[in-house]
């Protein structure tokens, strides 16, 4: 059943055993899986089916330093399937050392590890439509060329890790219909939950306040409150639930809000392959089953050990769109295309053209245009380079639009086996980036957010090891070399400093709940019934894109919360068979 909150009248008052907060992938994952179990649940979706501008702006908030994180009205969707509407579908799980605790990384280590959560994965792969869980082309492209690179095996450095790529899976679209159908699930649309109203013990909610944008107050009464509303508007809802517990509830540690992570990403480098006819698999392939994926470097866990650095992978890619010097026709063409407005929108809609378009001047410089000598130099190029430009564009468009699952990206074949190495690089914990309440309030009386987003300066010089330990492999291999694109490298990557896409850590999970938000099972450490399902919980976030992880924990969480009753039921008709003795 879906019902509009527009039109419930003020004072009404809803019940359900389960209320989940948020319809993105967690939440819909979530309210799924409990659902099928045959628990009463109302899951709560702050915006409708379509992205809506006033909802929209309850998005919107302060940036301590615009130049380094996403504005947070654009790199997030409130509406139903949340982030997953525009998203592009990357889909791997986290590392085995992604949950170890490591002596040269402060606050890692997760409470379990990737064991724990590895039958989880499996089902959240059905859950994003990106097949066998298999992340290695040796078994998931049996039939492709080994390496990578010809003459370039698996060693301190590998290339047989992969990424999956979903259709990619609009959670609100995909799902629509079982929410709707399901005999044991409301779906309410243009519901914001506003508060979290304790009771009066302090350690239960009693009730969720929700409103449209009609300010029509009304109540969500249940036994346990999930909150799956993406990492920042999770927090923002904990902190400003401050009536009682005047620093927010689950702050009793101060780390609510804080330990805010994304991941380092960017490109100082390009790798010069010595031969230049050499058979590089640079772009996308096909799995066995039929699902895109990619290739990427990736430093293995014992190389990281031995460097002390963080997990980190890097892939080939085009010379930068917005730089002509590229003097690529195709390259030109897609830089135009992405700035023809109509046009622009189709092929990526709002923050990920500006991710497109190239990340660091966008959100540096502020560009939001092209000087008049640039759009010349691109037009020259296509001109001169037409033949490529009819030979790969229409076979690109007939892939990305046409063909079915659609092609995840652009990336084009170098004619002299030179390429852009573009990487993505953990974040480590860190108590100084955070996000917290301003004065500015929304239109339905929330404090709107502020972030304070900051690294540390290893995370910096990680990045920088990593470069240095694929430069010397491909060098020892003698199959190529990499060339920095400036002297001063860790300036380089500084300059490039910026995320607000891979939101994780705000609530952080800790079994000792003097250092984070949630215990192992997702619980809001003191809170007898109140969850969090999102990325905000996670300790570290390794190099994976999180979603999957999300869909996971998710999974896992609704699998305790069915056990949790299985067992409450059975202790009850114990007591029933004892009086009945």
């Amino acid at each position: 059943m879906i019902i509009d909150g527009h039109k419930i009248e003020a004072g009404a008052v809803f019940e359900s055993d389960i209320c989940v907060v948020g319809g993105g992938a967690g939440g819909i994952t979530l309210a799924l899986e409990l659902a099928a179990a045959n628990l009463d649940v109302i899951l709560l979706e702050g915006g409708s089916t379509e992205l809506d501008d006033a909802t929209q702006d309850l998005y919107k908030g302060t940036l301590v330093n615009s130049g380094c994180h996403a504005p947070l009205h654009e790199s997030r969707h409130r509406q139903l399937g949340g982030t997953t509407t525009v998203w592009g579908g990357r889909c791997l799980p986290l590392d085995d050392i992604d949950f170890e605790e490591r002596d040269y990384v402060d606050l890692s280590g997760w409470p379990f590890s990737k064991t724990t959560l590895e039958p989880f994965y499996r089902r959240a792969q059905v859950y994003c439509e990106v097949g066998e869980y298999l992340y290695s082309s040796n078994l998931a492209v049996p039939s492709a060329q080994r390496d990578m690179i010809p003459e370039f095996p698996d060693g301190e450095v590998v290339t047989s890790a992969l990424e999956r790529w979903g259709p990619p899976t609009n959670f609100g679209r995909r799902y629509r219909r079982q929410l709707e159908d399901s005999p044991s699930l409301r779906l309410f649309l243009n519901s914001n939950c506003t508060s979290l109203d304790l009771a009066q013990s302090s350690d239960r909610i009693s009730q969720l306040t929700v409103s449209s944008l009609k300010r029509n107050n009304y109540y969500v009464k249940a036994k346990d409150f999930i909150l799956a509303a993406g990492c920042l508007e999770t927090t923002r809802l904990l902190l400003a639930s401050n009536y009682i517990q005047k620093d927010g509830i689950g702050n009793h540690s101060g780390w609510l809000g804080r330990g805010y992570m994304g991941h380092i990403y960017g490109s100082i480098a390009k790798i010069k392959l010595k031969d230049r006819k050499s058979n590089v698999v640079y772009g996308f392939e096909k799995t066995r089953d039929g699902i895109y994926c990619r290739r990427r470097f990736w430093i293995p866990e014992a190389k990281q050990r031995e460097r002390g650095i963080l997990n980190f992978v890097a892939s080939l890619d085009n010379s930068p769109k917005h730089d002509p010097v590229h003097g690529s026709g195709v390259l030109s063409m897609s830089y135009l295309a992405l700035q023809t407005p109509g046009l622009r929108d189709l092929l990526a809609p709002g923050y990920q053209r500006k991710l497109a378009l190239g990340r660091t001047e966008m959100l540096k410089k502020r560009l939001d245009g092209t000087d008049v000598s640039t759009y010349g130099k691109h037009l020259r190029n296509v001109i001169s380079d037409f033949p490529a430009v009819l030979s790969v564009v229409p076979r690109w468009l007939y892939q990305r639009y046409v063909q079915k699952p659609r092609i995840p990206g652009f990336v084009i074949k170098s004619k002299n086996n030179v390429y852009d190495l573009r990487y993505c690089s953990e974040q480590s914990p860190n108590r100084d980036s955070r996000v917290y309440l301003s004065r500015e309030k929304d239109s339905l009386g929330m404090p709107r957010l502020t972030v304070d987003y900051r690294w540390k300066e290893s995370d910096i010089e990680s990045t920088a090891s990593a470069h240095e330990l694929i430069d010397a492999a491909l060098r020892r291999s003698n199959v190529g070399e990499l060339e920095y694109k400036r002297a001063d490298r860790e300036e380089h990557i500084l300059d490039q400093v910026g995320d607000g896409v891979h939101q994780a850590g705000t609530t952080r999970m800790s079994i000792d709940p003097k250092y984070g938000v949630v215990d192992p099972n997702c619980r809001v450490h003191g809170m007898e019934n109140l969850y969090v399902a999102s990325s905000a919980v996670f300790p570290t976030c390794g190099q994976a894109n999180p979603v999957l992880t999300i869909v996971a924990m998710a999974i896992r969480l609704a699998d305790h919360l069915r056990e949790l009753r299985r067992v409450k039921q059975a202790a009850r008709e114990t007591v029933v068979e004892v009086h009945e003795n």
